[in-house]
């Protein structure tokens, strides 16, 4: 609960920051870094084409949300790892990764990754003294590969 009430004190702290100079303005000028390096990967991939206002506003809440992710895992005391299996690894369906459409298809199976939809987060130790403990916070989404 504590680890939730830091970042929540934290994450209001650096929006509330009107400095210059303060920690809210380095946060949101990272942001909007962010957010112009996804436009511009976005015109690459379409040609040249810039991004409509709708699309612009939907970069810059990734590049939010991305900045909030990190410092969540910069506030937790265990290390968390995202789990991407490789493409044509072979996972079994279970607690550490579910079919991307469908949690309970086929538990047990093991497939071919063709493509990841969502990593996995595990989490390594609790926090204080045990270092080796995993917990599977939430599992990587897998799309399977079409076995011909």
């Amino acid at each position: 609960m504590w680890r939730s009430s830091t970042f929540v004190t934290i994450s209001t702290a650096i929006r509330g920051q009107a400095s210059v100079h303060g920690i809210g303005h380095t946060f949101a000028a990272n942001v909007d870094r962010v957010s112009s390096q996804l436009g511009h990967v976005w015109e690459g991939f379409f040609g040249g084409v810039e991004p409509d206002p709708k699309t612009q506003q939907t970069l810059r809440s990734i590049a939010s949300k991305t900045a909030e992710l990190a410092l969540q895992f910069g506030i937790h005391r265990a290390r968390l790892l995202l789990r991407f299996p490789e493409s044509m690894s072979r996972v079994t369906y279970g607690p550490g990764y579910h079919h991307y459409r469908n949690k309970d298809l086929e538990n047990g199976k093991a497939v071919l990754v063709d493509l990841v939809s969502c990593p996995g987060l595990l989490r390594v130790g609790d926090g204080r003294r045990e270092k080796g403990a995993e917990m599977q916070l939430s599992p990587a989404k897998v799309v399977p590969r079409q076995e011909s």
